[in-house]
């Protein structure tokens, strides 16, 4: 009985340690990529808006007012570009039509990124 009991411990034990292995991979591979600021936030099939490039618009200045408050604006750039099909070297020109990434309902903490990285 108690050796029955001591193998049902160890695999209890050998779950838990395989969850917290993954939950540390996850940490790391987020806070990887938030250092890195390389990639968009944008995902095939999330909403977007359409607005059209007055006199005087960059990316940067398109994306500065379309990003939420805590968005890295490199990465409103990277989606930009991404969904307009956009090189990095593209220029934009007034009446130009931009599809722009909708702003997220919620801030841009931890479990949003995971969720968006596990396709949740």
């Amino acid at each position: 009985m108690q050796n029955r009991r001591n193998d049902y411990e160890a695999k209890d034990e050998s779950k838990l340690k395989i969850c917290v292995l993954v939950l540390a991979l996850l940490f790391c591979l987020s806070a990887l990529d938030e250092v890195s600021g390389a990639g968009s936030e944008y995902r095939p099939g999330h909403p977007y808006r359409v607005v059209y490039v007055s006199q005087g618009d960059s990316l940067w200045s398109i994306a500065a007012h379309s990003a939420s408050e805590n968005t890295d604006i490199r990465r409103t750039i990277a989606a930009i570009r991404e969904i307009n099909g956009l090189a990095p070297t593209a220029q934009i020109h007034p009446g130009q039509a931009l599809k722009i990434p909708a702003k997220p309902a919620t801030g841009d903490t931890f479990i949003a990124r995971l969720s968006q990285r596990l396709n949740l």
